[in-house]
């Protein structure tokens, strides 16, 4: 089974990995996909959301998938988009030889590890098996970005800001983290990524211990979970304000937030609304999930609001945002509040390509006595937050 890389000096490695000229880099994600394909036809493997979606843009540029195969013997002889779905050894035993297999899985749930499904597929003989990354980087403008993917020379043409944000981390394990995830945004090789944090995200004690009397601005709240959450890690918690733009999970964080209070709490507070610069409306793609996102083909316009124009002035609570790549607005939108009380912060980073340093960056210009820590609590830079506080 594959693992992450060896990562003895961390600066060292990131130096060496930001020395590559942007061009180079350009160049080189564009050949990728070209060395595994053999004309226009190829298996996928994973017949979900990212599967199908693949599979439909695909076909716009000319693409045959012959098969999906997936892991899921309820799938396997049913059809996808008219395209038949195979156990992994059937499809095997037919296209092996012939065709790349292009693995299309790549989400926060669950625990799947493209390494793992690379060595089944290696097992059964399948000569080439690429990860469906390698194929965006070859048609970005149909494909990119998406949440922390995106083409290699970008990160190389930000290597300053790259460079900064890096010594924003003083501890080892963070810095560990931050050029693991770098490595991988450069290569899209899996084998530079990590094993998971264990740690409870957002709220763990070994990183935050409880503050008594500390409330939660929850930038994100979806159905309630993280607010439940917190009130078991902070029994004694003060106010609390939470934010959900989407109308169905707003839904369901009222009908939760009644089972947890047993009638209106005045210290809670919630708002169906999007965090951002300032007040404002948004398309948003509201699914009723924790997906749901500020898209511009979005059929829902949300009322935008900046958290510095409805929080009271002197307000002591912990920030979490986990709001689909919004985090920087929703940040500048708070400038003020951070820069007057410090809050302790759990920003999420993987969103976007950029966030992992531009996050850290501007939370070090906002409060410059921030000390930050990275982790990753989930498969394959899913679920990777910077945590902030001043000591």
């Amino acid at each position: 089974m594959g693992g992450s890389k060896d990562i003895l000096d961390p600066k060292t490695q990131l130096e060496a990995l930001l020395s590559e000229p942007p061009d180079q880099a350009r160049t080189r994600a564009a050949e990728v996909w070209p060395a595994h394909s053999k004309g226009k036809k190829l298996v996928l493997f994973g017949a979900g959301q990212l599967g199908r979606s693949a599979h439909r843009k695909l076909s716009t540029l000319g693409y045959e998938v012959v098969a999906f195969c997936d892991n899921n013997p309820a799938l396997w002889g049913q059809t996808a988009q008219g395209v038949e779905i195979l156990s992994p050894a059937s499809a095997a035993e037919r296209f092996s030889e012939t065709l790349p297999f292009v693995v299309s899985i790549w989400r926060a749930e669950g625990s799947h590890r493209f390494l793992d499904t690379r060595d089944q597929l290696k097992a059964l003989g399948i000569r080439s098996v690429v990860h469906l990354g390698i194929v965006f980087w070859h048609h970005p403008e149909l494909f990119l970005p998406y949440f922390a993917m995106d083409l290699p020379h970008k990160v190389l043409e930000c290597a300053g800001d790259v460079l900064r944000a890096f010594e924003r981390f003083e501890e080892t394990e963070s810095q560990k983290e931050f050029t693991a995830q770098i490595g991988w945004r450069l290569s899209l090789d899996f084998e530079w990524l990590r094993p998971p944090c264990p740690d409870p995200e957002y709220f763990s004690p070994s990183i935050f211990p409880p503050i008594a009397g500390e409330g939660l601005v929850d930038g994100g709240a979806f159905d309630g979970d993280s607010f439940s959450h917190f009130a078991a890690y902070s029994p004694k918690h003060g106010p609390a304000w939470l934010f959900e733009p989407d109308p169905c999970n707003f839904e369901a964080l009222k009908t939760r937030l009644a089972a947890l209070t047993g009638s209106t709490d005045s210290k809670v507070q919630a708002f169906n609304q999007a965090l951002g610069k300032g007040a404002g409306w948004l398309a948003f793609e509201a699914n009723g999930t924790a997906s749901a996102r500020v898209s511009s083909n979005g059929e829902v316009r949300v009322p935008v609001v900046a958290l510095d124009e409805v929080l009271p002035p002197n307000a002591t609570a912990l920030l979490k945002l986990d709001i689909e790549g919004a985090e920087l607005e929703a940040l500048e939108g708070a400038q003020h509040w951070i820069c007057r009380t410090a809050p302790r912060s759990a920003i999420c980073v993987y969103h976007c390509q950029d966030h992992l340093w531009r996050i850290p960056l501007l939370l070090n210009q906002l409060r410059p006595d921030y000390q930050m820590v990275l982790r990753c609590h989930s498969t394959e830079i899913f679920n990777t937050i910077c945590y902030a506080q001043i000591r």
